[in-house]
């Protein structure tokens, strides 16, 4: 299928595996160049190196990051930037509370799941937003 976003930049988070992976390689068949985040660099260096030989055209830029840090972000996003350009795509895929029982789930477990859903959304969506607006790219979402 063609999306029409061949040379788009695509910032994909939680990326090493499952969901975000499966949205990465498929962004790259797209002719997308994708830039892709995880906390575990081991995974995450795996995951670019297949993707990259699974799609040798387009560039896959690889960046550790924890989602739940700001300062990750802004790392992910400036060392994008410097790669690629500007951001056209966002894919803020990441989990939350640890898969439990309602009642056995600590309050500190819903903060963190909260943080890790929530506020790196808002984060990542200040930071590509503005950039997006001036090209007129970001359509509804502003």
């Amino acid at each position: 299928m063609d999306l029409g976003i061949t040379g788009r930049v695509a910032m994909v988070a939680a990326a090493s595996k499952g969901i975000g992976r499966g949205v990465a390689a498929a962004l790259l068949g797209e002719g997308c160049r994708v830039s892709i985040c995880a906390r575990t660099a081991e995974q995450l260096e795996s995951a670019r190196e297949e993707m990259a030989a699974a799609a040798p055209i387009t560039e896959v830029l690889a960046v550790p990051c924890d989602v739940t840090k700001e300062e990750d972000l802004a790392a992910w996003y400036r060392t994008t930037v410097s790669r690629f350009g500007p951001v056209d795509i966002l894919v803020t895929n990441t989990g939350g509370p640890p898969a439990a029982r309602f009642l056995d789930l600590t309050e500190a477990q819903w903060r963190e799941g909260i943080e890790g859903t929530l506020f790196n959304v808002v984060r990542l969506c200040r930071l590509v937003l503005p950039e997006m607006r001036k090209r007129r790219w970001a359509g509804s979402c502003t």
